[in-house]
């Protein structure tokens, strides 16, 4: 399939057409919260000189979440607003123009153009890594910023919003013809046919050819109403190609349609009455290859929204919140329930966004160390937010370039030391008691295993039993993969041919420089490995990360499923059984975000997401280490890590 698309991040667990909205669960949103004042302008903390905050936020990296056109036109059909306005209420942090940022989006948030056919191209609103990596921290009106942390970005919202409003539209003719104005506005086409009616009734009054044009506008809408309810996605991806294939005939078409309609009556007070029958063609000709383009491009996404549509069923998805999201167990769906329908595995196993500094000093990469590649871990993002390729050339629309420079600016983002400045100053004392009882309890399984034959930091790995947090991410992720014929294949080595291919074709048309930056990048992560870590690993799957700036990363486990760092220490059955997420504002002392319904403020997402961890996936259970000490011993080593800075590794070489 050409230009096929599939997800693979994150994030991206959020289904179109039919949203499941997360207030469909009554408990796993809450209305009545306060709004925080304006914050301040974010002061970042964690960053080496010569870091471009600009190019790690705003670089190109060919994804395309939606048309921009659409977008820019679309109102939100929850606010009544212009859906661009206030991305923040999605999770997003505030950003400010720039060069790369000449429209002052939100951090992560981007355009760029994306091939759809063999000659066309759509401007596409889409993101970067950078959306779901980084954090603000609110405390007493002063805004701390963290490169590289756990983000609250909330893109299942955010992709239910457009849904929903984007149903709406297409519901009500009127309503459509208000976003076709829009549309035209956006363009400056102020001249056009769509401008010279309110709306679509009030062109169906001109007469004839009023009554006539409404006609074929209906129908042409319509058929976009009918491919999301009644077609399947292969059937839609093939109605698509028709369309691309088919262009030149359907000009033709709208040419002899407005030839047809100029020739109509008028009414006694129509805009057109003074316009001669050349310009009436012209105009009607205007109105049909804009609107017919517009439907195209809808129908396009369309393709995007249907394949989602599974997910949004009861029981088929776990509702993230902000923060998360089920990036492999969406990509298990999208890529292969085209195979075999026994790919259509529940999405319910969503984790947080880790943090990502000093990434390039260890071997292994997400919670569950399935991959090393630097490299295709980016290309399998940008895939997931909307990026297409070529199955037959291997190429894509992933600009692997920009990823690399994006990657050279990771690299420049450190550990956050605590600011006292902001939070109050660290009890010197306190966390030296908490340090001890940290070496005691924690050290072993925080302190890295070894080095690998290139000096990459290699983590300890745990299994389910030892570890004891909730299982899904793991067991989820080692699922095999049912082919057409029934037979099995690992995940990971499903996803890696892939990967593989794409890095290597778009390896070859890079300039010497580039290959040369890929060849660097990935010099110590030769040959590149994807495993099913579990089945691999006798078992084994759970990180045990390092812990340096863990402080900037609430809420915790993988699964995100404990508000604050004093609350991890506690026994499993005494932590919180359900929270708030999606408030900004920091608490120094429990160490991670308010929580608590009444003290939770709305700084980011709006509404709060309730977080309910009786839930398969969301279980707050396990890690159970150093959770019987007494309650002086837990403020003590929550106070150390406020200051902890990871150990070397040992010199032990690790060999797979």
């Amino acid at each position: 399939m050409r230009a096929r698309e599939f997800l693979l991040i994150v994030m991206m667990t959020c289904p179109f057409g039919c949203s499941q909205k997360s207030s469909d669960t009554t408990d796993s949103q809450t209305g009545d919260t306060e709004a925080s004042e304006p914050a301040a302008i974010p002061v970042g903390i964690n960053t080496l000189e010569g870091f471009d905050a600009d190019l790690f936020h705003y670089s190109d990296q060919g994804s395309g979440f939606f048309p921009m056109s659409v977008m820019r036109a679309l109102k939100d059909s929850k606010t009544k607003k212009p859906f661009l306005e206030d991305l923040e209420r999605f999770g997003l942090l505030p950003g400010k123009k720039s060069e790369r940022n000449p429209e002052g989006f939100p951090v992560g948030i981007v355009t760029n153009s994306i091939p759809v056919g063999d000659d066309r191209e759509i401007v596409m609103f889409g993101f970067t890594c950078a959306a779901c990596h980084t954090s603000d921290l609110h405390y007493q009106g002063q805004v701390v910023r963290v490169e590289g942390s756990s983000g609250l970005f909330y893109v299942d919202a955010l992709a239910d919003a457009i849904s929903d409003s984007l149903q709406a539209t297409v519901k009500d003719p009127d309503e459509f013809w208000a976003f076709m104005q829009r549309l035209a506005k956006e363009s400056k086409d102020l001249e056009g046919l769509i401008t010279k009616y309110k709306s679509m009734a009030d062109l169906e009054s001109d007469g004839e050819f009023g009554k006539s044009l409404v006609q074929h506008l209906k129908t042409a809408l319509e058929e976009i109403k009918q491919a999301g309810k009644t077609q399947t996605v292969e059937d839609l991806k093939a109605s698509i190609a028709q369309d691309n294939s088919e262009a030149k005939n359907k000009l033709d078409r709208l040419k002899q349609i407005a030839t047809e309609l100029a020739g109509k009556s008028l009414s006694e007070n129509s805009p057109l009455k003074a316009a001669t029958a050349e310009k009436q063609k012209e105009l009607i000709e205007k109105l049909l290859g804009k609107y017919a383009a517009n439907i195209r491009d809808l129908k396009y996404r369309l393709a995007f929204l249907k394949t989602r549509k599974w997910l949004s069923q009861p029981g088929n998805r776990l509702p993230a919140g902000y923060g998360r999201a089920d990036d492999f167990g969406t990509a298990r769906v999208e890529l292969f329930a085209g195979w075999n329908e026994k790919n259509m595995v529940p999405v319910n196993a969503p984790v947080s966004s880790p943090s990502i500094w000093k990434i390039d000093q260890f071997k292994w990469l997400h919670w569950n160390a399935n991959s090393n590649s630097v490299i295709q871990r980016s290309i399998g993002e940008s895939i997931g937010v909307g990026a297409t390729f070529d199955i037959e050339t291997n190429r894509t629309s992933v600009d692997i370039v920009n990823q690399m420079l994006m990657e050279q600016q990771i690299h420049k983002i450190v550990p956050p030391e605590w600011p006292s400045d902001v939070f109050g100053d660290v009890d010197q004392e306190l966390a030296k008691r908490g340090e001890k009882l940290y070496m005691e309890h924690c050290a072993d399984c925080h302190t890295p295993e070894g080095v690998d034959e290139k000096g990459l930091q290699v983590v300890k790995l745990f299994t389910l039993e030892e570890m004891g947090t909730d299982p899904l991410d793991a067991t989820n992720y080692d699922r095999v993969v049912y082919k057409e014929d029934g037979s099995t294949i690992g995940f990971s080595k499903a996803i890696a041919s892939l990967l593989e291919a794409l890095q290597e074709q778009a390896k070859t048309e890079m300039s010497e420089e580039h290959q040369q930056l890929m060849t660097d990048l990935e010099a110590d992560r030769k040959p590149v490995i994807w495993r099913d870590t579990m089945r691999e690993n006798n078992g084994k799957a759970t990180v045990g990360r390092m812990l340096e700036g863990v402080w900037a990363t609430a809420p915790y486990l993988h699964n995100g499923s404990v508000p604050t760092l004093y609350h991890l220490l506690l026994p499993a059955d005494e932590r919180p059984k359900t929270f708030l997420v999606g408030s900004q504002e920091f608490d120094p002392k429990f160490v991670g975000f308010e929580w608590e319904e009444g003290k939770a403020k709305v700084t980011a997402g709006d509404p709060l997401f309730k977080f309910d961890t009786s839930l398969e996936g969301n279980k707050n259970i396990g890690h159970e280490f150093g959770t019987d000490l007494p309650d002086e011993d837990r403020w003590a080593i929550v106070e150390y890590l406020k200051i902890h800075k990871d150990p070397p590794a040992p010199d032990n070489v690790i060999k797979d």
